[in-house]
């Protein structure tokens, strides 16, 4: 991506990349690339934005605090 000069990029569902979710952050933070991210998990490992179903509700989990 940065070979590529992106500006922006976007994390779809995937099991693999989910967990991986702290390293992509860290990646993106490092060279300065905005990106989006379809769970929550990303955003609270210091990424910028997500948007999908909340996976707690699907689960039945208790909310976060």
């Amino acid at each position: 991506m940065t070979k590529g000069r992106a500006d922006a990029f976007i994390v779809m569902p995937s099991p693999m990349l989910f967990g991986e979710h702290r390293h992509i952050v860290e990646l993106a933070a490092d060279n300065r690339l905005p990106g989006m991210y379809q769970a929550r998990e990303f955003v609270d490992a210091g990424g910028l934005m997500s948007y999908g179903a909340n996976l707690d509700d699907l689960s039945g989990a208790a909310p976060r605090t």
